[in-house]
């Protein structure tokens, strides 16, 4: 497994699941390698994950300003041996869990290939010329676009990048099949508030704060990491995310990020360095949430995101720009289609975090009490699901 030893998410781990053996890891990344002979290491990498495991990774950091995990001192975790046969289902468990994510993995990357097919886009690339160097041929992306002034004034953009011409391209692919809407017309945009860590709790009953950081994309919002904001804190009503909203990044390195507002974060925020995008009133019955959710992770969104984008030191687009984005409405019968296949991915990628919280809390509860308990909490739950 892998363990992270310094910066704020220092304790953390991961498995390494067969289809990632022989690949690197970062310098701030430890990797632990348990002997097969003394103890099943699907176990060993959970156990670190429980309150027993990560109690004792947490007595172990050092440092201040930053804190740090070593390798010695890593040494000194001790994992309990529990029988070899509830090991096993230990493992069973960590394996279903990871056959659940690749199984939501492979859904959405299926709502995405259906999106660019209907789309013309599933096999599109920039325009290419060829150029002569040495004598030898290459092909580089067409990078040549003739403006009139007058073009460039009503834009108000004088960079180069903004008028390349693999922007326009992707729309007229598009406007061959269907007619392009702008975003204002389909979604209401307003920008997320800032709140100060003065109310943050890790408390899970208040209301959830989704930050840039929380932000994965294809994967959804990232929960682990979600913070929650007291009682305290004096909101606006208007503020407050709904079931199926979108947030999206609006400034930085992950400009453009995307992922759809589930049950479970509904009634919290956004913050300002996002923007919330709600369904219109007038526009409901017309797009259909999880396909929203797709096309805005797109190439066709995100590439006018990246043009639309303010070419300074840190990327970010306004909200006239973000507004002025052109979307497409295909037949409710084929958004249906990708909705019904994010709407899978969700819940296979759900399924796959209850299956580690089943293992957790087993491993927690055979030690507290015994492997028998252990087992039959992991029957009865199971029977739920």
């Amino acid at each position: 497994c892998l363990i992270v030893r310094s910066g704020a998410n220092t304790g953390n781990v991961s498995f390494v699941f067969p289809d990632f053996q022989n690949s690197t890891f970062g310098s701030y990344i430890i990797r632990i390698r348990f002997d097969n002979l003394k103890i099943n290491p699907y176990f060993a990498a959970l156990f670190l994950t429980t309150k027993f495991g990560s109690l004792q990774t947490k007595t172990l950091k050092t440092g201040s300003a930053q804190l740090n995990l070593n390798i010695p001192n890593l040494k000194e975790i001790v994992i309990p041996i529990l029988s070899k046969s509830f090991q096993k289902q230990i493992q069973n468990l960590v394996l279903q869990s990871y056959d659940e994510k690749e199984k939501s993995v492979s859904l959405y990357k299926k709502a995405e290939d259906t999106l660019l097919e209907e789309l013309g886009l599933k096999d599109w690339k920039p325009k290419t010329k060829k150029i002569f160097v040495g004598g030898k041929e290459y092909e580089e992306e067409e990078n040549i676009s003739i403006r009139s002034l007058s073009e460039v004034l009503k834009a108000d953009r004088m960079d180069a990048e903004y008028w390349q011409p693999k922007y326009e391209d992707i729309l007229k692919t598009v406007l061959l099949k269907y007619d392009l809407l702008p975003i204002k017309s389909i979604f209401d945009f307003r920008r997320g508030v800032f709140i100060s860590t003065d109310y943050y709790t890790e408390e899970k009953t208040n209301r959830p704060y989704i930050r840039i950081k929380e932000l994965t994309g294809r994967i959804g919002i990232n929960e682990d990491e979600v913070i929650y904001i007291n009682d305290a804190y004096q909101e606006d009503v208007a503020d407050r995310l709904l079931e199926n909203d979108l947030v999206i990044a609006i400034i930085g390195d992950t400009i453009g990020k995307t992922n759809r507002v589930y049950e479970e974060l509904a009634g919290g925020f956004c913050s300002n360095n996002t923007g919330r995008l709600r369904i219109r009133a007038d526009a409901k019955g017309k797009i259909i949430p999880e396909y929203a959710e797709i096309l805005f992770q797109s190439i066709i969104v995100q590439n006018q995101i990246e043009k639309k984008k303010a070419q300074t030191g840190q990327p970010k687009i306004s909200d006239g720009e973000m507004k002025s984005i052109f979307i497409p409405l295909l037949p409710l019968e084929i958004q249906q289609k990708i909705a019904s296949l994010v709407q899978q991915s969700h819940e296979a990628r759900k399924k796959s975090k209850e299956l580690l919280e089943i293992a957790k809390r087993a491993v927690e509860i055979a030690i507290e009490k015994n492997e028998e308990e252990a087992l039959s909490y992991i029957s009865k739950t199971e029977n739920k699901q």
